[in-house]
């Protein structure tokens, strides 16, 4: 095989999936080292000198974007340097919601961003309000990514399904999340929470408490990300749940991408409403998910105004109420499916996700 044309500059870990890709491609991959006592463009601009086709990707997770932003140097100006090759701000996760909350914590951040024009390879489908409020900012999606380190289909074999309660609602109270109040608030003004396992607080780490009902000790201490962990004990219990997704953040804002919120009555095979952006549910039958709008009213999921989308979950809960055995028992082959689909991503995740960065690296040779 040889060796790529591209020299690509960047701060990702070693250990990512993109350089995982570049470094089987033989594409020429350079660290920006850590640690540095000079301003980090100073490095850039020397690093990249000369180069034929200089691609620079910098990882939002770290924090060098952000030094480039407030550091100053007397030889190099970023914005300068900037053009002179390929500007690429990545993250394997969570990108646009770093994005959102500079947005709205810090607003000269926001517009240095946008003037640099990058483009933004996300683990998400950006919606309107990240394309209205990044307007020179190049999305590039690739939203059917979720499966990595995050899935757990093998853990369905566990569930005893004997259910005594509607619904399962866990949901973590954010300041960040003010749409979450919205239903929450309805559902207890209805009346709605009675039987149901239910929480809305505040994050923290004894939230996690009750996973030693289900899982041993050395179980849950391996793995480090816990929320992706199903209680096994709730699902038995309830009949379906009720998932307040991630980027339900923004009115009239259709951001998707699938999280562990989402993943988990999946994996646990249960029934499911989502209160998350506009026509989420119709980006999951995109990817092959079924969905139950045969057995409960679905047209929540394309109302863009957000306190109508609750409104119509609230009603669906109001017929479910103490009748949710047969939405369970009627939507078997629809969450067999859905499982399937499930495990079969798992698989392919990484085939596409190369298939994608051949496509990108392509469009820009």
């Amino acid at each position: 095989m040889t060796k790529n044309k591209f020299y690509i500059l960047s701060d990702i870990r070693v250990d990512d999936p993109l350089s995982e890709y570049c470094s089987i491609k033989k594409i020429d991959l350079n660290f920006i080292p850590e640690g540095l006592d000079v301003p980090v463009v100073d490095v850039i601009a020397s690093r990249i000198f000369q180069k034929e086709k200089p691609i620079l990707i910098l990882d939002m997770s770290n924090d060098n974007f952000r030094k480039l932003f407030t550091e100053n140097s007397k030889y190099q100006n970023f914005e300068s340097v900037s053009k002179k090759c390929e500007l690429i701000f990545y993250s394997k996760s969570d990108l646009l919601l770093y994005l959102d909350g500079i947005h709205k914590k810090e607003k000269d951040l926001a517009s240095w961003i946008n003037h640099l024009r990058p483009k933004i390879i996300t683990d998400s489908k950006a919606g309107v309000f990240f394309k209205e409020n990044y307007p020179d900012c190049e999305f590039i999606d690739h939203y059917d990514m979720f499966w990595y380190g995050n899935c757990y289909p093998h853990l369905s074999t566990l569930k005893k399904h004997r259910p005594d309660l509607d619904f399962l609602f866990i949901v973590a109270k954010k300041e960040s999340r003010p749409l979450r109040n919205i239903l929450y608030d309805k559902m207890e003004s209805n009346n709605l929470l009675e039987k149901s396992i239910s929480s809305f607080k505040p994050k923290n780490d004894r939230i996690y408490d009750d996973l030693v009902i289900d899982y041993s000790d050395y179980f849950i201490k391996s793995h480090r990300w816990k929320d992706s962990l199903p209680m096994i004990s709730y699902y038995d219990r309830t009949n379906f749940e009720l998932v307040a997704e991630t980027y339900a953040i923004e009115n009239f804002d259709d951001t998707f991408t699938l999280t562990e919120k989402t993943i988990k009555p999946i994996t646990m095979l249960h029934p499911f409403m989502v209160f998350g952006s506009h026509n989420h549910l119709k980006n999951m039958r995109s990817m092959g998910f079924r969905t139950f709008g045969e057995h409960i009213d679905e047209s929540y999921d394309s109302e863009p105004d957000v306190e109508k989308r609750a409104d119509l979950i609230i009603e669906n809960l109001k017929i479910l109420k103490g009748s949710s055995d047969r939405f369970y028992k009627d939507t078997k082959d629809i969450r067999e499916h859905n499982l399937l689909v499930l495990q079969h991503g798992i698989g392919e995740w990484k085939t596409k996700l190369w298939t994608r960065f051949d496509e990108f690296f392509k469009n820009i040779g």
